[in-house]
């Protein structure tokens, strides 16, 4: 019993110490990305994209709600050895994690000029709104994606790789943010396809 509660202890700490680390790299990565469009491309485009954080926050609050709920469930299965029940948790999530995310593409991607009406009606604003909504739309599946791989190895005991997972795909989208909207000039486009890359590219890795 001793030395079950010190692995208990250990792994929680552990645990808190790189979740910690994850959510202040997450974090990080949207204020300097917030930061990057304001100087490359304007004040305005800087305002409009603070107006996706109820689209965002939903988004995340899904996905979370379809890979949290499964790491739980898959992390008991496999501390009582059943590897198949976790293996088909883990399935059933990624499955219906991709699933939603592609039904929320295609509705977002069909409603964005009522969206954008909702959301904002100044013009200047909703232009912006819109050039970054289209592709965020598309990038709700790798998004997913990226979520489960998480999910998967969190699970597998390893939140250290999903911390530097979590920094690389940081580092790989500031760079493209400067690539995209300051020498390629697209604006918030730009931002919106820098966060879709860094979301493939570690899952495809």
């Amino acid at each position: 019993a001793e030395r079950n509660s010190f692995i208990i202890s250990r792994g929680f700490k552990n645990y808190f110490l790189f979740s910690m680390l994850f959510t202040v790299m997450e974090q990080l990565c949207i204020v300097v990305d917030m930061i990057l469009v304001g100087n490359f491309v304007n004040a305005n485009a800087f305002s409009a994209l603070n107006l996706v954080v109820p689209i965002e926050s939903i988004v995340t609050g899904v996905v979370m709600l379809l890979t949290g709920g499964a790491g739980i469930i898959a992390s008991r299965q496999i501390g009582d050895q059943d590897f198949d029940g976790a293996y088909r948790t883990l399935s059933v999530s990624a499955l219906s994690t991709v699933a939603v995310a592609a039904l929320m593409s295609v509705a977002g991607f069909f409603t964005i000029d009522s969206t954008v009406s909702i959301l904002c009606p100044e013009p200047a604003l909703g232009r912006f709104l819109k050039e970054y909504l289209r592709i965020y739309y598309i990038s709700l599946i790798p998004l997913a994606l990226y979520n489960v791989m998480i999910l998967i190895l969190n699970v597998d005991g390893k939140p250290d790789v999903v911390l530097w997972t979590v920094v690389s795909a940081c580092i790989l989208d500031i760079l493209l943010d400067v690539v995209f909207m300051k020498h390629l000039k697209m604006g918030v486009s730009g931002t919106a396809l820098a966060g879709a890359v860094s979301y493939t590219v570690p899952v495809l890795f």
